[in-house]
């Protein structure tokens, strides 16, 4: 403001008579334009060039006369931003500039956060499609359909998935190139600023947050390694590159040749992480399938050679799946209780598809956070115990399906064929009428124990009495050579009876017979009941030899849902004496330590034991590959017992038939919690009614949550921007490809102003362009992103969603954030592109370094303490705090330089 009133006003009389012609522009205030001329005028502007007095200035008068008013110079700085303000606003005062543009901004980077979900609802549409391809199993050569992603998920990240995170730094990086083109004037430093800004928060900021978000007692651990290897070099490697491209290759200026190379790097990254991603550049553990790949869903080989299919590894249903190993280890818990067996395996199936972690990508976790924050639908995880920590846990029984030696003998498994097993176990549970079975396919006795107790199980309808008639029947062992007492009777089951017993008398001798059997019977079940297994054969073992040794039976199948393989061996054709006989395990298919524990040591038979049973463990969690196989092998007999020529046992694991149906019901539950993420319902006129209503959670129950009061707040706060972007044409259309052209377009809108409102904040502020971009505007683009990686944290089982793709972003981020607007400047201009480093080169610098540390200390956590996040609490609080001085670091040093402080 310059001079007093009357110096003020002769000045002026002076000016408009001397410089009439150089008036530009006169703009009235519509809210203070009067037409009498005695009238004040409030808010009348002049925008005019002033040789007189300097460059450019503001003329505000208040009288038709003109004998009030001020003359404003050296107020030029933000003169170039006035299409966005009313007329008049820059004469506010400045403090109250500072909020309103504050404000503003902040209102700005609400309607980024809603569009940009509505963008990467339509990537999330785009990168889900599936298509379906054959299989051919080449050990049974079945043929079958398995349902595959069309996009490789590695590729969707760094593609799709990457720009929809990214887009506001992105376009905002365009849209200043080609404002400056339009212009004709050198780029500003907001967009390229903004890029680095955001890659030091998303690195060190969120890797800080997601550090102390782990539960305690929990690690998070980056699963595809190979992917975050490449990303990682990546991302610095592309920060190096601005610096030799901006500084030390051709200073200040773009080339044709370095533009085309830094959108190239862009596709060259894809590709390298595709090819880690498939085990090409290593024997890593390869992640999800897709873009026509097999692995892991339908028969594709892996860099080992292995080949995995759908049966043994996971149950997909588009980008669903259930672990089947999960599924193992709780029929585990189940497959061994007969007793309100369906109930329990009821109740599993509920409480897995709502425990089981949906397999969310870092795209899901952003967009279950927005909506979280703006009072959308959304899904919200259940506070639950742990499967283990539960009071209801389901405790394992021995199942009675294993083979029983003599009674009152320790009881060993049955090695009857488990498929028969499994049905009987079936229809025991489903039957709708009385059933009745032997608790075994088979027994055996000693002479010496002179009795044998067989039992019978009872299934179907509980609640009346049922009975069986039973009946010896003569096999080599006969009631007339005295071998047994024969018998036969009605087995009577009251109400709830599930079990009952059969006692048959052994006759005992003195002289040496071969082992002989005989048989029982079932039949005539009364209410019209059903026999499922009319006999059993008992056998008697004669005990006056040492005898021979022998595994019963030879093959042995173990299920996937097992912890243990039992083996029975018999002493048979004698059991006088105390005998001994060494065991060990011997690899086959099957590698000790990753499919079952090394098992080793000697069985001891004391004088009249005719079985003794040996037990091999497999590792907790371990992962059973079909038709893999081990065998257990006898030697070193003593005491005078002899070793059966066939000495050796093959152990077999086979699948388990009830896991996969339990896959599927689980699968079919788990589609459910993922219709949270649908948008508009595949109509204009439900988008519009979402925009209008707030929206709660969706609990794991599919339960609907009533919106927090902040949700609420938020809502009808944004409800402008909702309905505004409700116009978007819903997912359904075209594939979501006509909702990704459309919300990525208002997205370049919405970061148009987001550019303006930052340059107006900055210089009411009296700061620069490139310490407004590191601190404010990285901030409020990057802050759902923050919400996304801390909820990944929390829930996914691993780091891969949480910080394992922010390497890969900061990769993007570059090549296409600047590739892109290098690209259209060179061809604008028809070569070389002035591009000033300014205050860039020191900020790339100073993030160089920090990235660095930060990426080395990821790694030595993950070499010391198993995992990159979480762990040791007191570590991982440490290293929090380390990351954010290394953030606050950067952000200081790079206003201190840029300020010239430095």
């Amino acid at each position: 403001m310059a001079g007093n009133h009357s110096q003020i006003s002769q000045q002026y009389s002076t000016f408009l008579q001397e410089n009439k012609n150089l008036l530009t522009t006169v703009t009235l205030d519509p809210w203070a334009k009067i037409s009498n001329e005695n009238s004040e005028y409030w808010g009348v502007i002049h925008e005019c060039e002033k040789p007189v007095l300097s460059e450019r200035c503001y003329v505000h008068y208040t009288s038709s006369s003109l004998d009030r008013y001020i003359i404003y110079e050296d107020y030029h700085e933000c003169a170039h931003h006035e299409w966005l303000l009313l007329p008049g606003f820059p004469l506010l005062d400045q403090k109250l500039l500072i909020v309103i543009y504050m404000g503003f901004l902040i209102y700005l980077f609400l309607g980024v956060a809603i569009i940009s979900d509505v963008f990467m609802a339509s990537i999330e549409v785009i990168t889900s499609k599936v298509k379906v391809v054959k299989s051919k199993d080449p050990k049974t050569g079945e043929e079958s359909e398995v349902e595959v992603l069309v996009w490789n998920a590695t590729v969707a990240n760094l593609t799709l998935m990457a720009l929809g995170s990214s887009a506001p730094e992105i376009l905002l990086a365009v849209i200043e190139t080609l404002i400056g083109l339009l212009k004709d004037e050198e780029a500003g430093e907001l967009g390229a600023s903004t890029i680095v800004g955001s890659a030091a928060f998303n690195l060190l900021f969120i890797s800080a947050v997601c550090m102390v978000a782990v539960p305690e007692g929990e690690r998070r651990m980056v699963e595809e390694v190979p992917v975050f290897l490449v990303t990682a070099v990546f991302s610095i490697f592309a920060y190096i590159w601005l610096l030799v491209v901006l500084v030390y290759w051709t200073p200040n200026t773009v080339t044709p040749g370095e533009a085309v190379l830094t959108a190239l790097f862009f596709p060259v990254l894809v590709t390298l992480s595709y090819m880690a991603d498939i085990g090409m550049l290593g024997k890593f553990s390869s992640g999800d399938a897709g873009a026509g790949d097999v692995e892991a869903q339908s028969g594709a080989e892996d860099g080992d050679g292995h080949t995995h299919y759908q049966h043994v590894t996971a149950v997909h249903a588009g980008d669903l799946h259930a672990d089947r190993q999960q599924i193992a280890n709780m029929m585990r818990e189940l497959k061994h209780d007969n007793a309100g067996r369906t109930t329990k395996m009821n109740a599993a199936v509920d409480w897995m598809s709502k425990h089981m972690p949906v397999p969310m990508n870092r795209m899901q976790f952003r967009m279950n956070a927005v909506r979280g924050m703006f009072g959308r639908k959304h899904m919200v995880k259940n506070s639950a115990e742990e499967p283990g920590k539960q009071g209801n846990k389901v405790s394992p029984a021995r199942d009675e399906f294993w083979c029983l030696q003599p009674q009152p003998e320790p009881a060993a498994p049955n090695h009857a064929t488990l498929t028969t097993k499994q049905t009987l176990q079936k229809r025991l549970a489903s039957s709708s009428v009385p059933v009745f079975a032997f608790a075994a396919s088979a027994y055996s006795v000693l002479e010496k124990h002179k009795k044998i107790a067989v039992t019978v199980m009872r299934g179907g309808p509980m609640a009346t009495q049922v009975s069986v008639f039973y009946e010896t029947e003569d096999g080599t062992a006969t009631a007339a050579d005295n071998d047994y007492t024969p018998c036969k009777g009605t087995l009577v089951f009251e109400p709830m009876q599930e079990k009952a017993t059969v006692e048959i008398a052994i006759m005992d001798d003195d002289f040496y017979e071969p082992d002989e059997e005989f048989y029982l019977k079932l039949s005539n079940p009364s209410h019209n009941g059903e026999v499922l297994t009319p006999s059993v054969e008992i056998t008697i073992i004669d005990d006056d030899e040492p005898g021979i040794l022998v595994f019963d039976p030879l093959v042995v199948e173990a299920l996937e849902t097992a912890s243990q393989a039992s083996v029975c061996v018999k002493r048979q054709k004698g059991c006088d004496g105390r005998v001994t006989v060494d065991y060990r395990t011997l690899d086959m298919t099957a590698v000790k330590g990753e499919h079952y524990l090394e098992t080793s040591g000697t069985l001891v038979f004391e004088s009249n034991d005719a079985m003794q049973v040996i037990t091999v463990r497999f590792p907790p969690g371990h992962e059973l590959e079909v038709q893999k196989s081990f065998a257990i092998q006898l030697d070193n007999p003593t005491g005078g017992v002899q070793v059966s020529k066939r000495n050796k046992c093959v152990v077999t694991f086979v699948p388990d038939d009830e896991v996969n149906e339990m896959t599927e019901k689980i699968v079919e539950k788990m589609k459910n919690r993922m219709d949270v993420f649908k948008v508009g319902g595949g109509s204009w006129s439900q988008q519009f009614k979402d925009a209008m209503y707030p929206g709660g959670g969706v609990d794991e129950e599919g339960n609907d949550i009533e919106p927090e009061a902040g949700a609420l707040l938020m809502h009808y706060l944004c409800i402008t921007w909702k309905v505004l972007f409700a116009v978007v044409p819903p997912t359904d259309y075209y594939g979501g490809w006509a909702t990704f052209c459309c919300s990525l377009g208002m997205i370049g809108v919405v970061t148009l102003f987001v550019g303006e409102v930052a340059a107006l904040l900055g210089c009411a502020m009296g700061i620069k362009d490139s310490i407004t971009a590191i601190t404010f505007v990285a901030l409020g683009t990057s802050l759902p992103d923050t919400f996304a990686s801390k909820q990944a944290t929390i829930e996914s089982p691993n780091a891969d969603a949480a910080i394992g793709n922010v390497t890969g972003s900061n990769s993007v981020n570059v090549f296409l954030g600047l590739g892109l607007p290098w690209l259209m400047a060179v061809i604008w201009k028809g070569g070389d592109y002035s591009y000033p480093a300014g205050d860039l080169k020191f900020s790339v610098q100073v993030f160089t370094v920090c990235a660095l540390m930060c990426l080395f200390t990821l790694f030595v956590r993950r070499k010391l303490d198993g995992a990159e996040l979480g762990g040791n609490r007191l570590g991982a609080k440490v290293t929090a705090v380390f990351f954010v001085t290394l953030w606050f670091a950067y952000i200081i040093m790079s206003a201190m330089q840029a300020e010239g402080n430095l």
